[in-house]
């Protein structure tokens, strides 16, 4: 306390010169996790155990605390912990390459005499409403689908549900997940849309995001992307993602990283063909 008044914590000042980038942390804190808090995509493919030598990075200023000597000048982040304002630079090699190339847009496949039982079904009706029926519009939808059975309604469907019914003649596509008795209604459309209805399938892989849009109508396979799963800059295998995880921050990262890597798929997909 000073005069009553707390006193502010202490904070380090980090600048990363080969990325043009700076970063704020407080005294004690891995260098490591400062520059991958900073967007550094830096390999520590052993899970920050210090044993692949992969996280090495240069001092130009100042100094940092590590339990792993300096090699040819360079420290090892997931060993290094920051005591005062330093100046580094990340050695050609150590950041993460980009990206990996993406398939072409063309026509990659078709499920070729396979019935398509996608986890989603569109259904087109019609629903003209008939003069002084005093219907509301979820019973003018119930009647229109045949066996239609208990509806559950997303909020989002509800929303829209009164302009779409009023459009287009009253015919109104309606994307349903589930089957028998237990179906939702998690979209609404205005007119005929069958024709448009697209699903993702997706493979995690340790060091491999793969996607592949699909036309659920058709059956093509429309195109497959894939990148470098985020979480590779915490570890090379599963082994050391579990030993990066022991700090709950770090385990919240690793969700973080490859949703972030999926999201990106997902986004460059649906953008290369206009969805």
């Amino acid at each position: 306390m000073d005069g009553g008044k707390p006193i502010a914590p202490p904070v380090v000042h980090i600048q990363i010169r080969s990325h043009d980038r700076e970063a704020m942390a407080s005294p004690g804190e891995l260098l490591l996790d400062v520059l991958q808090r900073a967007g550094v995509p830096i390999r520590a493919e052993c899970g920050a155990q210090g044993t692949c030598g992969r996280c090495r990075v240069q001092i130009l200023s100042g100094q940092c605390e590590s339990s792993a000597p300096p090699e040819n000048g360079l420290v090892l982040a997931c060993q290094s912990s920051v005591s005062q304002d330093l100046v580094v630079a990340i050695p050609e090699g150590v950041a993460q390459p980009e990206s990996i190339q993406c398939a072409p847009a063309a026509e990659i496949g078709t499920l070729v005499g396979k019935t398509l039982s996608p986890l989603s079904q569109k259904v087109v009706l019609q629903t003209i409403p008939v003069a002084n029926d005093h219907l509301s519009d979820l019973e003018r939808v119930a009647r229109a689908l045949e066996n239609g059975g208990e509806l559950e309604y997303s909020l989002a469907a509800l929303k829209r549900l009164p302009d779409a019914i009023r459009q287009n003649q009253g015919a109104l596509t309606l994307t349903l997940s589930g089957d028998g008795a237990h179906r939702k209604v998690i979209k609404l459309e205005a007119g005929d849309q069958t024709a448009r209805h697209f699903g993702l399938s997706c493979d995690v892989g340790t060091t491999t995001v793969a996607l592949q849009l699909v036309d659920l109508h058709t059956g093509r396979v429309m195109d497959t992307l894939a990148d470098y799963n985020g979480q590779i800059d915490c570890g090379a295998d599963v082994i050391s993602r579990i030993l990066y995880a022991q700090k709950p921050e770090r385990l919240e990262e690793l969700r973080r990283r490859v949703m972030q890597t999926v999201n990106d798929l997902l986004a460059a997909a649906l953008a290369r063909h206009g969805i």
